[in-house]
């Protein structure tokens, strides 16, 4: 169409000149598709939707979307899952430095996250959505057993406070040294974006930072663990 009106043909009979009213509302529900012309993707099982909205969460850095045909696959590989997901760095943007990174040689090649430092309080987020499988305090000093309400130390063991999260086709997240208790309990469904806890020092940690682990298979094990840094960027989140 030329997208001009031309008021002298509308001269003939009306009813003559247009599509049918049924065949109009089939033709543009065929090309929007049931659920409209824009569809967030990377549903966990549970069907949350993407909930990035920079102008209202500053925590969120990307929130990809697709048009209507852009439905999730199942039995994705790893790589392929991130490209047509969505994906947030934890943090807010431009509040950290990254520090030792997955399988840093400075811990014997067995750092199995990468570490994101930032002042005490800054606030995490989820990465993407998916649903809580952990949350609480992993073992602190043995005078101050079961408690993660102190500043940890590199002779301390555990994670301090600490959240883990199943998303989509078996990918884990897990974020560690909270300063207090996580925000979200276990069996909680969270959205991409959405505030878990806050930044501290808790369990076997020097300074405030935030440990963050990725996951395959949904299992938090340093088999599964992969590269935080490569799998972000290959969500294509600039890190």
């Amino acid at each position: 169409m030329s997208g001009k009106t031309h008021l002298g043909r509308v001269a003939r009979p009306l009813a003559s000149s247009l599509v049918p009213l049924a065949v109009l509302m089939c033709l543009v529900s065929c090309w929007l598709g049931p659920a409209g012309l824009i569809r967030t993707i990377a549903k966990p099982d549970d069907g949350e939707s993407c909930a990035a909205d920079e102008r209202t969460n500053p925590i969120v850095k990307d929130c990809v979307t697709r048009g209507s045909g852009a439905k999730r696959d199942r039995g994705l590989s790893a790589g392929q899952i991130i490209a047509q997901g969505a994906w947030a760095i934890p943090l807010p943007v431009d509040s950290y430095i990254v520090g030792a990174g997955f399988e840093d040689p400075d811990y014997g090649g067995g750092h199995s996250g990468v570490d994101f430092f930032a002042p005490r309080n800054t606030p995490i987020s989820a990465a993407s959505a998916g649903k809580v499988i952990a949350a609480g305090c992993a073992p602190s000093t043995e005078r101050d057993a079961g408690s993660c309400d102190v500043n940890g130390s590199p002779a301390v063991k555990g994670c301090g406070w600490f959240v883990e999260i199943l998303h989509a086709d078996g990918i884990a997240t897990m974020y560690c040294h909270l300063v207090r208790r996580p925000l979200v309990r276990t069996g909680y469904k969270v959205k991409m974006g959405q505030h878990i806890g806050d930044l501290g020092t808790s369990g076997n940690s020097s300074e405030a930072h935030l440990h963050f682990q990725v996951h395959t298979d949904g299992q938090t094990t340093d088999e599964t663990a992969i590269d935080p840094i490569e799998f972000l960027q290959s969500a294509g989140l600039d890190i």
